[in-house]
C-alpha cells in the first residue's frame, strides 16, 4: 500500500469578474474556502421623503474553489439590510410590482373628503 494521497484546494488566481468593485481574499484555514465580490450599487435619493433614508441597491457574488458563482441582490435602507433576493427573476418581478404600485399611486387622488357625522350611517 502506498501513501494516501490528500487533496488540498488551492484557489484560482485572478479577479473573479470584471465588473466587480471590490473582491475579498479567499477564506483561509477552511476546508472549502471562498472569497466574495461586490458589484455596482445604485442608490435612490430620498432627500424629499421625511419619512425614509436613502435606499441602496447592491450586488454581491460568492465564488467557490470550484468555480461556482452565487449572486444576491441586495436592497437596504439607512445601512440596514431589509431584503435579499438570489435570482434574477424575482428581482425583475420586483422591479414589475413596483412600476405598477408607482402607477397605481399616482392615480390615486390627491386629497380625500373629509369625513364628517353624516357619513358614519
Amino acid at each position: 500500500m502506498g501513501t494516501p494521497h490528500v487533496h488540498h484546494h488551492r484557489p484560482p488566481r485572478g479577479r473573479p469578474a470584471p465588473r466587480a468593485i471590490y473582491f475579498a481574499e479567499w477564506d483561509a484555514g477552511v476546508s472549502d474556502p471562498s472569497r466574495y465580490y461586490r458589484g455596482s450599487t445604485r442608490v435612490i435619493d430620498r432627500v424629499e421623503d421625511p419619512h425614509g433614508d436613502d435606499i441602496r441597491v447592491e450586488i454581491y457574488s460568492s465564488q467557490s474553489v470550484a468555480g461556482d458563482v452565487t449572486r444576491l441582490i441586495a436592497f437596504d435602507e439607512g445601512n440596514y439590510e431589509r431584503t435579499h433576493l438570489t435570482i434574477a427573476a424575482h428581482a425583475r418581478e420586483f422591479g414589475q410590482a413596483l412600476i405598477a404600485a408607482a402607477d397605481r399611486s399616482t392615480r390615486l387622488p390627491a386629497t380625500i373628503r373629509r369625513w364628517t357625522d353624516d357619513d358614519r350611517d
